[in-house]
């Protein structure tokens, strides 16, 4: 008599099921599914957060007949981000001491020296060198000196 005769075939096993996943799998989705919400959430508050600096820079080639219009344009976006009794009164030199003192402790003595000449010509009609040199002054401005976020208004 033969050993192997008796021998049964051999019984393959039963296919690995893909459901339930294993623990690893389920910490890699819940860290892939946190890391999509922060990243959206971030880009958000960002979009939120220069949302008034943004249409102001695309206003200014409209606004750049005048030292007064873009003098304007400004003072629409500063009274979007702070109180309207800390800015709406603000003139002249008042104004432009306002737009210094909001602009970053490093860049203030530079701005300052760019935008001083403009005080005194404010309302008078300008060459378009001046005005195109404004325009840089207030792009400058709401690049650096308009606050990104509502929490930070000073009181100047």
């Amino acid at each position: 008599m033969n050993p192997l005769a008796e021998l049964h075939d051999i019984v393959p096993a039963e296919s690995a099921h893909w459901w339930p996943l294993p623990w690893g799998y389920w910490v890699i989705a819940i860290a892939l599914l946190l890391v999509f919400i922060s990243l959206v959430y971030v880009r958000r508050q960002y979009i939120k957060r220069h949302r008034v600096s943004k249409a102001a820079l695309s206003q200014i080639p409209a606004h750049q007949t005048s030292l007064s219009a873009l003098n304007t344009l400004a003072k629409r976006a500063a009274l979007q981000v702070w109180p309207a009794d800390q800015v709406a009164h603000l003139q002249g030199s008042d104004w432009h001491r306002f737009l210094i003192q909001t602009m970053p402790k490093h860049k203030q003595a530079a701005f300052a020296a760019e935008i001083q000449p403009f005080s005194a010509r404010m309302y008078q009609p300008g060459t378009p060198e001046n005005i195109e040199q404004y325009a840089t002054c207030i792009r400058q401005w709401l690049l650096f000196g308009l606050p990104k976020t509502a929490k930070r208004r000073p009181n100047v």
